[in-house]
């Protein structure tokens, strides 16, 4: 305010000199204070706003506040922060979903080997009537599938299989088993994908096991020999763990029980007979998912 005034005084001076010469000397010395006191007014109100941008607020109790904006977390922090959650966000997703997506779905082939045991309930036959016999096989199957989702990771599976039994009994027993071939059936059943890599099923299939040659053989009579067809239902769980995108190491077992159901008309002819079979299997091998 004070060069404000300092200008005014100047020019009310200014007119007056024009008319008083005798008075200039007055008037510069009045002049050369008032500019005097305008530049310390000026300089003493920058010093003071200096002060308060580079001093922080202090409080009523003394304390000293820092400025709102050093609680703001930097922007590299954050940016470092994002980058750890996405890293283990992706951390947790299994390196094969962008695959399987869940469910590992359509066309599977498996390949499995294993062994048996069982009993024979041979209730009629040449001349055997009401007799068990131990059953010890050793088979080889394979298997076609089709997965499809239902919900999650749970699904149904549709498909078929067909295998190799190779079964032998002792010289001296009465009642003599051959070799088996199962034929294509009907499979159905469901499946669990816990991960992309894990795996567990259960199904039932049932398909007919051809027998060429089976006898009873006991020495008192000509000795009957037959070829006959046997309905089998095998009950089945599996746990497939895949070790590549595609491949699958399988374990598994059965539940199996078969019947020969005689053709219509079948006295005196060797196969009136009633001759069933159940045991048990266990086996392993391989599973390839065609993705």
């Amino acid at each position: 305010m004070a060069w404000l005034v300092g200008v005014v005084i100047g020019m009310t001076w200014e007119a007056r000199l024009k008319f008083y010469p005798s008075a200039a000397v007055p008037v510069l010395a009045i002049l050369a204070a008032t500019g005097v006191l305008a530049m310390a007014s000026i300089a003493g109100m920058d010093s003071v706003a200096s002060a308060q941008t580079v001093a922080p607020d202090a409080s009523a109790d003394g304390s000293t506040q820092a400025p709102a904006d050093a609680t703001r977390p930097e922007p590299l922090l954050n940016l470092n922060i994002r980058r750890t959650q996405l890293t283990l966000n992706r951390g947790a997703i299994h390196e094969w979903d962008r695959y399987v997506r869940g469910f590992r779905r359509d066309h599977n082939f498996a390949l499995v080997s294993g062994i048996g045991v069982g009993v024979w309930q041979v209730n009629s036959f040449g001349s055997l009537t009401s007799e068990r016999f131990p059953s010890d096989t050793i088979f080889t199957r394979f298997q076609y599938s089709f997965h499809l989702p239902i919900w999650r990771g749970f699904g149904y599976v549709l498909g078929s299989g067909m295998g190799y039994v190779h079964e032998s009994s002792a010289r001296d027993s009465v009642f003599q088993t051959v070799p088996a071939v199962q034929l294509p059936g009907i499979l159905a059943g469901f499946v669990w994908n816990f991960s992309p890599a894990l795996r567990l099923g259960t199904s039932l299939e049932a398909y007919l096991e051809r027998l060429n040659g089976l006898k009873e053989r006991d020495g008192t009579a000509r000795d009957p020999r037959v070829h006959i067809t046997m309905e089998t239902w095998d009950l089945s769980t599996w746990f497939d763990g895949f070790y590549a995108l595609d491949w699958a190491f399988r374990v598994e077992t059965h539940w199996r029980q078969s019947a020969f159901k005689r053709p219509r008309s079948p006295e005196g002819k060797a196969v009136d007979a009633n001759i069933r079979r159940t045991d048990r299997w266990v086996a392993a091998g391989l599973v390839y998912h065609l993705l």
